[in-house]
């Protein structure tokens, strides 16, 4: 087993970066990198996300909330939302669903 199994991977990585470049940075300006959740933690958060909003949007979709057209109106969304609908142009789907 290494080194990240037998201390927890938190704790490793604060021992990498207490031997690395970051070192001098945490000493000035302590990261408290053990309070934070590992990278496969985060990640997980980041994907749960991703999920949630996409699963909200379907919801919004099929309960007629708004179209895809209306997505392709938004101003912060618009340019992702219309290369999304370019590219499931081809799936012959319905862009918004009564069920």
């Amino acid at each position: 087993m290494g080194n990240a199994g037998r201390l927890g991977e938190a704790q490793w990585t604060v021992e990498r970066a207490a031997a690395g470049p970051i070192a001098s940075f945490d000493k000035r300006w302590p990261l408290e990198l053990s309070s934070w959740p590992g990278l496969e933690a985060q990640l997980a958060a980041l994907a749960d996300d991703i999920a949630y909003v996409s699963h909200d949007i379907d919801d919004g979709l099929r309960a007629g909330i708004f179209t895809i057209q209306d997505l392709t109106a938004a101003r912060l969304r618009a340019s992702m939302s219309k290369a999304c609908w370019s590219a499931m142009a081809s799936w012959n789907c319905r862009a918004s669903s009564a069920n």
